[in-house]
């Protein structure tokens, strides 16, 4: 009975010790805050200064080697600007926000023991802006398609498996827009024009995610 409890008990050892070295993912979720800046290419336009941004989503992460990892997930985010019409426009600075949904495809380089730097790209599946003095309607939406990111984050690993990180990091979005298409008679579509933003973003995100 006792060769059998001591076979057991390193059988679990052994099993324990496997699964730790295992651990290949990473879930969690994340929250961040910051400002930026909000630009457009098209002539004329007015001026646009960013108050804050924040956003949240849900991230996923698997681990390619010892210290490059593959990360995605989704992430929203919200933009808080005032913007000043040009100058022959007639009207006073008004309230304008901008509303992102992103999935980010990112690499993540580990080095020393509990940094890391990240970077790649950001696939914006929504982009709408609005504001009360807009022309032809209060919201509008946009095309910006692509974005870019980069950052150097700090995090610690508890033995539980639950991770905190700090992430300060830059970003700019509308790299490339993609074309907006509109209906014609029903089925067929044409072209639009292609949107002339781009949003850059200094900020820092906090997490916390559970490795498996």
């Amino acid at each position: 009975m006792k060769r059998i409890l001591i076979t057991i008990a390193v059988c679990f050892s052994v099993i324990t010790s496997y699964g730790q070295t295992e651990k290949k993912n990473l879930i969690g979720t994340h929250f961040a805050l910051g400002g930026g800046e909000y630009l457009t290419r098209m002539d004329g336009g007015g001026s646009y200064d960013t108050k804050y941004y924040y956003g949240f989503g849900l991230d996923y992460s698997r681990m390619l080697s010892k210290r490059l990892d593959l990360c995605s997930g989704f992430e929203y985010q919200y933009s808080k600007m005032t913007g000043t019409p040009a100058l022959e426009v007639d009207l006073a600075p008004f309230n304008e926000n901008l509303k992102l949904a992103t999935i980010p495809v990112m690499l993540k380089y580990h080095f020393w023991k509990y940094f890391y730097v990240n970077g790649g790209l950001l696939f914006n599946v929504a982009a709408r802006i609005g504001s009360e003095h807009r022309v032809g309607g209060p919201t509008k939406n946009l095309n910006m398609f692509l974005g870019c990111g980069i950052g150097v984050g700090f995090r610690y690993e508890f033995n539980s498996g639950f991770m905190l990180t700090v992430n300060p990091s830059i970003r700019c979005n509308g790299l490339e827009n993609a074309e907006k298409t509109e209906s014609f008679l029903g089925f067929l579509k044409a072209p639009g024009k292609i949107d002339g933003y781009q949003f850059f973003q200094s900020g820092v995100s906090l997490g916390i995610g559970y490795k498996f």
